[in-house]
């Protein structure tokens, strides 16, 4: 190892210490100011599907380079993976700096919906319910979406990571959200306040103009600078200095001002306080002291929808960000409940029956095995079809079904195979006789059973027709209508007690289950088991009676193969429910 000795007349290596030192204790950053854009995902109606695309490159094309400014972008939790690697293709050819926060749909599907914020027990099945408007029903779910959204969105988290980015390469960070866009002038005139006022704020907050068009922008006159500047009236973005304290505060979801709560907390309204807070929300805080000082302008290229852009749209913005959101989780938590149960069961998709145990018990039959409980099963089979042409609706329909579409899945013989079939389509025919007749839901479910029923379509369904299929789906459909539309919840009779209404409840949840698993409709299967905990929330100390516990462990179950993890504490028995009962 080599050792270095300085001369003490030597002035250049404490001078170098001495550098070396500030650098390191101060942070000393290559550059003035860090612009860094954060990409999220579309979210139509808010915005058009592709626009983070179109405005990506319009922006790479258009927007000047700024001197002593270093340019990042945040590729922030891109679910559409084609879509992100477009994003990168862009940003590479324009040889731009990124970060990529992925997107893992194993983190997500383990979030949790948020069932603890309303002061109104199982808020989602009240008459008040009912009765809010199109638009507050949304807020009730986004705040059950709560968690999701933090994750799906990240909104906050992205902001933090970009101003975390910043602040190891600049003295100050401007956080951007991804469709902004400054002029040379508009940079001129940040840098020029920050200049003059930067020893005094360690925040400073940009307006923002809306564009109906990013057009507007390729015309550079006076004229329109000075229009520019009377409309920058719009939530501002902020910059930070490196050492400042203040951060975004990461609880904050995207959609319920996750930026307006750090503008208040910098002493900056914008207006917000004169909106609404929501009965299960605190009231806001806004700080005494302005913290932060407005400069300049920026703009927000074209969303893709002028309705929402010009002077007045913020109510469609913020109608069209509530079902942007939603849709959006509501799609990713189909994507996980499709994968769910593909795991489970992923040649018939049942609801309930072990499919596994069904093909073992299958090939035991198939090698002769002697005690096998498929023989017996068969043998009752063959004695329903001798003595039927057609099966009775009642209480042996579903038993005698069961069988018989458990000997067509054994023995692949055409004569249980149709008599299944046809026995299955007068099943669903019965009960679209019935809704005719204005039978009530109560006397039909006592009929049979609709989750076997189900279980029985997927061992037949191999055999249906495509004219089978169309008209099963449409009956399923008219049958879902009617179940909708009798809104069983609000309208039980005053007579029952509080277990037979349960019951009916927990038993018309098992119905639109079961018809929009046949249907596909995995949208109505979400929203039940989505809206089921309040069920259990409320009603808890009404599941004392073994029928209460066993249709409620019937349901999650059913709720666990579609990825649906419902943290609650039963201590109930589980009657173990197997493809031979």
């Amino acid at each position: 190892m080599k050792h270095f000795q300085f001369k003490k007349s030597s002035l250049i290596v404490p001078i170098l210490f001495a550098i070396l030192y500030i650098c390191i204790f101060y942070n000393v950053s290559s550059k003035k100011l860090a612009l860094v854009r954060i990409i999220g995902n579309d979210l139509p109606p808010r915005h058009s599907p592709g626009q983070s695309l179109s405005n990506l490159k319009f922006l790479l094309e258009n927007e000047e380079e700024f001197a002593d400014t270093e340019k990042i972008w945040i590729i922030n939790r891109i679910v559409d993976l084609e879509k992100e690697k477009e994003i990168i293709r862009l940003l590479d050819h324009h040889n731009k700096t990124y970060y990529r926060i992925p997107f893992v749909m194993e983190e997500y599907q383990n979030v949790m919906f948020n069932y603890n914020r309303f002061h109104v027990p199982d808020i989602v099945h009240s008459k008040d319910f009912q009765l809010l408007s199109k638009t507050l029903k949304n807020y009730v779910y986004d705040e059950i979406y709560h968690y999701k959204n933090l994750y799906a969105m990240n909104n906050n988290g992205g902001r933090q990571f970009a101003l975390d980015v910043g602040n190891q390469i600049a003295e100050w960070t401007f956080v951007l959200d991804g469709n902004i866009f400054l002029t040379e002038e508009a940079f001129n005139d940040i840098m020029h306040e920050i200049k003059q006022y930067g020893s005094k704020f360690r925040y400073f907050v940009v307006p923002m103009i809306r564009l109906t068009s990013n057009d507007q922008l390729l015309e550079r006159s006076g004229h329109w600078k000075r229009i520019w500047r009377m409309n920058a009236t719009e939530e501002p973005q902020i910059i930070f200095h490196k050492r400042a304290a203040m951060t975004f505060n990461p609880n904050m979801r995207y959609g319920r001002r996750s930026k307006a709560e750090l503008l208040w907390r910098l002493g900056i309204d914008y207006g917000y306080s004169k909106r609404r807070i929501l009965p299960w929300e605190t009231d806001i805080s806004i700080g005494s002291n302005k913290l932060a000082k407005e400069i300049a302008y920026v703009f927000r290229l074209f969303s893709g929808s002028a309705e929402q852009e010009i002077s007045g749209g913020g109510g469609a913005r913020n109608r069209n960000r509530l079902s942007a959101i939603q849709a959006f989780i509501n799609g990713l938590d189909i994507k996980v409940m499709q994968k769910s149960i593909s795991n489970i069961s992923p040649k018939y998709k049942f609801l309930l029956w072990d499919e596994n145990h069904l093909f073992s018990e299958r090939i035991k039959f198939w090698e002769g095995e002697k005690d096998n409980a498929l023989i017996t099963i068969i043998d009752y089979a063959q004695e329903v079809v001798k003595s039927n042409k057609e099966l009775s609706i009642g209480n042996d329909y579903t038993k005698q079904l069961k069988a018989v579409a458990i000997a067509s899945f054994c023995t692949n013989h055409k004569m249980f195979n149709k008599f299944a079939l046809n026995n299955f389509m007068n099943g669903i025919n019965w009960i679209n006789e019935s809704i005719q007749r204005n039978e009530t839901f109560d006397k039909i479910n006592s009929m049979f059973s609709i989750l076997e029923l189900h279980e029985v379509f997927r061992l037949i369904q191999p055999f249906m027709s495509t004219a089978d299929e169309h008209y099963l789906a449409y009956s399923c459909s008219m049958i879902l209508k009617y179940l909708k539309d009798m809104d069983i919840e609000n309208n039980l009779p005053s007579a029952l007690n509080s277990d037979d209404m349960m019951s009916i409840n927990l038993s018309y949840d098992l119905w639109i289950t079961s018809l929009s698993s046949i249907s596909n409709d995995w949208s109505e299967i979400h929203r039940i088991f989505r809206d089921l905990p309040f069920r259990h929330q409320t009603h808890k100390n009404h599941f004392q009676s073994l029928n209460l516990r066993r249709q409620w462990n019937i349901l999650i179950e059913i709720g666990k193969r579609f990825g649906f993890t419902m943290e609650i504490e039963m201590n109930c028995l589980y009657d173990n429910i197997e493809f031979s009962n």
